[in-house]
């Protein structure tokens, strides 16, 4: 009887300290750094053809994040309907390249080993700068270009162009 006692004693007492541990929340903190949060893309013409043009890449850094448990995945979803995911343990920088101007939305996401997901909203801004050139000309050719943002969302807060006809 003073076994049988003392297994239900011990039997209640961890199952009691087993419920504890399983309702405690786990936490997973998800803590995003971005590069930067407005960046310049810059088309140049000369003589009426392209020369060339840039692409903003925004870095978004994961590294800060915490968990609990281990953390997964990393990744991002766009606006402009790109997903791109990491694994946690290899990689924690993601870069998002953008070619056309615009002001953009983009979902950052962490995922822990119980499956847990947490997201992070984060607005990136791409501004246009086109450079137009022509020298020699009485006649200057025209200039087209698509001032809809690259996402077709709302415009960012400018659109440089620099024209120099001589």
């Amino acid at each position: 009887k003073p076994t049988l006692l003392l297994g239900l004693v011990c039997f209640l007492f961890f199952s009691g300290c087993l419920g504890f541990v399983a309702d405690e929340e786990i936490q997973t903190n998800l803590n995003v750094d971005v590069n930067e949060r407005r960046l310049d893309i810059e088309t140049i013409y000369e003589q009426g053809e392209r020369i060339s043009s840039s692409t903003a890449t925004f870095e978004l850094d994961f590294s800060k994040s915490t968990s609990d448990v281990s953390i997964q995945t990393f990744g991002i979803e766009t606006d402009d309907g790109r997903t791109m995911s990491v694994n946690a343990n290899e990689q924690q920088v993601i870069a998002l390249d953008y070619e056309h101007h615009g002001m953009y939305t983009v979902t950052a996401f962490a995922v822990d080993s119980s499956g847990t997901r947490i997201t992070e909203t984060i607005v990136l801004i791409v501004e246009q700068i086109v450079s137009w050139t022509e020298d020699d000309t009485g006649s200057p050719q025209s200039l087209f270009f698509d001032a809809k943002p690259g996402n077709d969302g709302t415009s960012p807060s400018y659109f440089t162009l620099n024209s120099t006809i001589s």
